[in-house]
C-alpha cells in the first residue's frame, strides 16, 4: 500500500469530501477506499479516471466572456457539465453552468451564448473528467 493511499483511507473515515488525483490504487485498494467511504460518508471525487465510479461529470465545452476586441477582462465562464454513470445516473444529464457568473458566483445558464468567433474545443476525458465513487 501506498503512503497515498494510506492517507486516503485515513482521511476518507474523517471528512466528508475527499478530493483525489492521479492514478488509481488496484482493485483491492480502491474498493477498499470506496466502502471506508461509504461508511462514514465520505463522497470521493477524483480528477481522473476510476473505474467502476457510481457517477461522471466531464466538461462537454466551455467558453470565456468579457473580452471584446481583444482587451478587456475575462468576466464569466460558461460550461456544459454532463452528469452520467451506473444506476440512477444510468441517463446522461447535460447542464449549463456560469463558472463563474458576473458577479462571481456560480448558477446555471439557460443557453450557452456565442461570445467568440472562436470554435470551443471539448476537454477530453482523461484531463477534464471528476469521477464520483
Amino acid at each position: 500500500m501506498t503512503a497515498q493511499t494510506e492517507v486516503a483511507l485515513a482521511l476518507a473515515d474523517g471528512v466528508g469530501v475527499l478530493l483525489l488525483r492521479g492514478a488509481a490504487p488496484s482493485g483491492p485498494l480502491r474498493e477498499r477506499l470506496a466502502t471506508v467511504a461509504r461508511r462514514s460518508g465520505c463522497a470521493v471525487v477524483v480528477a481522473g479516471e476510476w473505474p467502476g465510479a457510481r457517477v461522471r461529470l466531464r466538461v462537454e465545452s466551455r467558453v470565456w466572456s468579457g473580452l471584446g476586441a481583444g482587451r478587456g477582462r475575462l468576466r464569466a465562464r460558461r460550461m456544459v457539465v454532463v452528469a452520467g454513470g451506473r444506476g440512477a445516473a444510468a441517463r446522461e444529464c447535460r447542464v449549463g453552468l456560469l463558472l463563474p457568473d458576473e458577479q462571481g458566483a456560480v448558477r446555471t445558464a439557460e443557453a450557452p451564448a456565442v461570445v467568440s468567433e472562436a470554435p470551443v474545443q471539448p476537454v477530453t476525458a482523461g484531463r477534464g473528467s471528476l469521477v464520483v465513487v
